[in-house]
């Protein structure tokens, strides 16, 4: 049925995970024996093996057991059908190893957690060192809808990207030299009174007071963080703490045989009990004498960032009393404040062998940087493909789109031109002065501008040396 409907060359791009840690009777809810649990996950791997068969063999990997491996009495499924693994691993359904380690509070706890856990199981299951692994659940807390402050700002998404630099750094060290991937378990949707403090990418607003009633979405921070991470390079070396005590920084680049590209993450660590604010004052220096160089070839930079206020919708809805009908202006406020924001562009210097830019910037804590390095000779910035308008409301909508993805992350923005329906052939940039980092965006025209919705629209991409790509092809909204 998902092959038909999907395609095979769209469905090779999921991941499929067996059932939601079945040994939890909230989702065992048929009370599988573990004969019947093995019958289930032998059934997903055939249904796998079959769909691969009608394109040329094509190996769908399969992710399980997803399970919390607590003790062995109430988790014995998950405990069962690894062991049955370990005693014939040619037989196993399994090709990633997939578990859920949480932590308290903090980064390294995810992490401390998945050693103990891996290590305790390789000592009983020493087959299974064979096999890759995957923390499908890293999230810093247990409980997506437990209220928690941390959740609601910058301090959710340093901690998120941590996870993430502390796992790479862990293979990279060869402490996990099997680790596959690590995902996140914040897909939900938030609700009343908890809008910002639930394990959520997003708030969520629902307008109970309008007729009919209106669905808002805020970006918090960590949906940001997200997409940052999205950005970085092919390759990458160690986490290292240049940039002071606390913080951590991930350096990633192209392939040799490609344009050079670099990207940087930059984390502050949520932690640190010094001063506030953060004074960055680095000379940032690379050698890149392994990629090809051309005299006088330029290189420019782009910094953003999320930190503490700045960029923290929550702070907004704070200081406006926390409404849970925020109206028009207090929802723009809070929009305009969503993440990343550009700290500055510079100029970077290369000669044959080396790269370097200086870093100057005061900014508050907790903090998360951006710094992505470009040639001129990246590619020019594609056309942009499949915009879509959904309407939020008699004047508001949201706009989608695709971009070609490139490994040279070099699309600074994306700029968004209207032509209302009643000036025809007139053309208004609805993105000026702001910064679109990702493939959406809510516009609200305000009422005294005499605009509504109604109209035509188009969108480019803009990279980081201002150079402008097609613009889509125009989509009407009536």
């Amino acid at each position: 049925m998902f092959t038909e409907r999907y395609g095979l060359s769209t469905i090779k791009k999921w991941k499929f995970e067996t059932w939601n840690e079945p040994d939890l009777q909230q989702y065992n809810t048929l009370n599988y024996s573990l004969v019947d649990y093995e019958d289930y996950i032998r059934g997903v791997r055939e249904g796998l093996d079959d769909a691969g068969i009608r394109d040329n063999k094509y190996k769908f990997l399969l992710y399980g057991p997803a399970g919390l491996f607590k003790n062995n009495k109430t988790h014995h499924l998950c405990w069962g059908i690894i062991e049955k693994c370990n005693s014939n691993l040619k037989h196993c359904p399994f090709d990633i190893l997939s578990y859920h380690r949480k932590g308290m509070g903090q980064a390294e706890d995810v992490i401390f957690e998945s050693l103990d856990l891996l290590d305790g199981m390789y000592q009983k299951f020493p087959n299974l060192r064979s096999l890759k692994t995957c923390n499908s659940e890293a999230d810093p807390t247990t409980g997506w809808s437990r209220p928690l402050e941390m959740n609601s700002d910058v301090n959710y998404a340093v901690t998120l990207v941590d996870i993430v630099l502390l796992h790479w750094n862990a293979k990279y060290a060869n402490l996990m030299p099997s680790l596959d991937s690590i995902s996140s378990d914040n897909g939900f949707i938030s609700y009343h009174p908890y809008e910002f403090y639930q394990r959520t990418l997003l708030a969520l607003f629902q307008l109970n007071n309008t007729n009919p009633v209106e669905t808002h979405f805020i970006e918090k921070p960590v949906y940001a963080a997200t997409g940052m991470l999205g950005n970085l390079g092919t390759f990458a070396g160690g986490v290292n703490s240049a940039f002071g005590v606390g913080t951590k920084s991930l350096w990633t680049t192209s392939h040799r045989r490609e344009t050079l590209f670099v990207c940087g993450i930059i984390t502050s660590g949520v932690n640190v009990t010094d001063n506030r604010s953060t004074v960055l004052d680095h000379h940032i220096a690379f050698n890149v004498s392994h990629y090809k160089y051309v005299e006088g070839e330029r290189y420019m930079s782009l910094i953003e960032y999320v930190a503490a206020e700045a960029t923290d919708p929550v702070y907004v809805w704070k200081r406006a009393g926390e409404p849970s009908y925020p109206n028009f202006d207090e929802r723009k406020l809070m929009r305009i404040s969503q993440g990343p924001h550009i700290l500055r562009d510079a100029d970077v210097h290369r000669n044959h062998s080396h790269l370097s830019l200086h870093l100057n910037a005061v900014i508050e804590r907790p903090w998360m940087l951006l710094i992505r390095i470009c040639s001129e000779y990246s590619s020019l910035p594609s056309q942009i493909k499949h915009l879509r308008i959904r309407k939020v409301n008699a004047n508001e909508v949201i706009l989608f789109w695709k971009e070609k993805f490139r490994n040279s992350r070099c699309t600074k923005t994306f700029e968004i031109l209207f032509s209302p329906h009643h000036w025809p052939n007139k053309w208004i940039n609805i993105t000026a002065n702001r910064h679109v980092p990702f493939l959406s965006f809510h516009f609200a025209p305000e009422s005294e501008k005499n605009l509504t919705t109604i109209g035509q629209y188009k969108v480019r991409a803009i990279d980081v040396f201002d150079r402008k790509g097609k613009f889509s092809l125009t989509k009407s909204f009536n």
